[in-house]
């Protein structure tokens, strides 16, 4: 008995000791307008699913993620010097933000799904902020072995490898479960979707360039200029089962109709 009330004693004052647990923080998901593009399905389809001659309307979606003060920009969309173009940016970053109260210096962390031109434009209005990206997307736009040269100067920032986190395997960002970078390679070496859980939402997956449109995702379409097939379509595979085992919104970043019903006129957010 003795024994068991020195137990209890020192259960209790472990529990005295202990912090109190964190209320779970806001956390909310803002889309920004980072282009557009009008192209041939079938560039997206390397098996010719669609009939020639046939496009497709892509928006470049870019998203605001706030949790709690900290702030994450998910993908950068197309540069500056793409204003006006048929394929391109309409509104730079800075002055939408501006309208949700955020400058670009309170921003900490920009996270890339991927390194094409259409995700990474617009990085450099972030040069303080760290940099998230699957560490073999990174060692192929600045290793030894570097291959996707075209992207690193919109990244040049951090090609000294400093304020950069490298991402292999899934990563829980701010460790509290509430924002997973999931790991979905095939499209290019490193490609990274982004898992948010969200109080009244429930779960929502940016799926980066996992698929380009809804009709693309029914198809299990590959895009022509994919990295590696077999990875990709196995990335589908695991994207598919979490959106079924988590109920999960799926938004297509490229679909406009998707962003449209996710993040409606009157509403600005989803939280």
């Amino acid at each position: 008995m003795c024994r068991l009330l020195t137990a209890a004693a020192a259960l209790a004052a472990l529990s005295a000791q202990a912090p109190a647990p964190q209320a779970a923080p806001d956390v909310r998901i803002y889309r920004l307008d980072c282009g557009a593009a009008t192209l041939p399905k079938n560039l997206f389809s390397d098996v010719h699913a669609y009939p020639d001659g046939s496009t497709v309307l892509l928006t470049s979606s870019c998203y605001l993620i706030r949790h709690g003060q900290d702030l994450l920009i998910w993908d950068t969309g197309f540069g500056r010097d793409t204003i006006g173009k048929p394929q391109g940016l309409r509104t730079p970053i800075e002055p939408q933000l501006a309208a949700l109260g955020v400058q670009p210096g309170q921003v900490q962390t920009v996270g890339l799904s991927h390194s094409h031109g259409d995700h990474t434009g617009q990085a450099n209005a972030f040069p303080q902020a760290k940099l998230v990206i699957g560490a073999r997307e990174y060692d192929a736009l600045f290793g030894e072995n570097a291959f996707l040269g075209l992207a690193s100067p919109r990244l040049a920032n951090w090609a000294d490898g400093r304020n950069v986190q490298k991402v292999s395997g899934d990563l829980d960002l701010y460790k509290d479960g509430s924002v997973i970078v999931l790991s979905l390679p095939g499209h290019t070496p490193g490609h990274l979707a982004l898992q948010v859980r969200l109080k009244n939402a429930g779960y929502v997956l940016l799926s980066g360039d996992q698929y380009h449109s809804r009709e693309n995702r029914v198809k299990h379409g590959v895009p022509g200029f994919n990295y590696d097939r077999a990875q990709t379509l196995a990335s589908s595979a695991r994207l598919e089962e979490l959106v079924r085992n988590l109920n999960a919104r799926l938004i297509i970043q490229h679909d406009p109709q998707d962003n449209a019903d996710a993040f409606p006129a009157d509403s600005s957010y989803l939280n």
